[in-house]
């Protein structure tokens, strides 16, 4: 039991050291670092459509938050809508590769950068940020948004208990920190992805220990 105990906290740890670090990156900044609001770095935020739409068996993805909770964007259990009903939701809100998406309800604050070619729409659960790439690197933003530093802001912003909303103006006025340099931003994009595969190997290894530790003492049980 006490295996297990130093186990888990390790897996903590892990976890604790990436936050940790990107904390310390994006709080303590140096010379050439410029403070803008999201509302500063974005052409345009909007979200996904307000009415329930009309889900078919098949036909083009439509994102809800539960999607883009994984680290990516997850299409593998995503509910479908017509191509003409996504023509139409489109005029309004198109996602884009390299657009950037931003969970509102329920879940908030998950930043996620449109990395596939896929057509999809999106609910209004999910915001969609279309940002100015002259100033800020999109997979920088990311990074920055997911980070403790913004996810308090986006906690902070968030109303109501039982149904969580951030709304498109307090979106807007996330005070986000960047470097003004576009390669400064792009080198500690590669730094911070470096360290995260790092971590993701540790939290491997951690899990895998603890699922062999739990069905050693299943068989032992048994």
């Amino acid at each position: 039991l006490e295996f297990r105990r130093v186990l888990f906290r390790s897996l903590q740890n892990a976890r604790a050291l990436f936050e940790s670090h990107l904390q310390a990156v994006f709080t303590q900044r140096g010379d050439g670092w410029v403070e803008k609001t999201l509302g500063d770095v974005c052409h345009k935020i909007t979200d996904g459509t307000h009415a329930t739409p009309n889900y078919t068996k098949s036909g083009v993805p439509f994102l809800s938050v539960k999607d883009l909770t994984k680290g990516f964007i997850d299409f593998s259990d995503t509910r479908f809508i017509s191509v003409e009903e996504h023509q139409a939701l489109t005029k309004r809100c198109k996602p884009a590769k390299n657009d950037i998406l931003y969970t509102k309800v329920g879940t908030t604050g998950v930043a996620q950068v449109v990395d596939v070619d896929e057509e999809f729409s999106i609910f209004v659960s999910v915001a969609l940020l279309k940002i100015k790439h002259e100033i800020i690197y999109n997979w920088y933003l990311e990074h920055f948004l997911n980070a403790p530093y913004a996810r308090e802001q986006a906690r902070q912003r968030t109303r109501g208990m039982a149904n969580k909303n951030l709304v498109i103006a307090d979106i807007k006025e996330i005070v986000v920190h960047f470097p003004r340099s576009l390669d400064q931003q792009r080198s500690l994009v590669t730094s911070l992805d470096v360290l995260h595969a790092q971590t993701q190997r540790l939290e491997s290894t951690y899990r895998q220990k603890l699922a062999a530790l739990d069905a050693l003492k299943k068989s032992l049980l048994d």
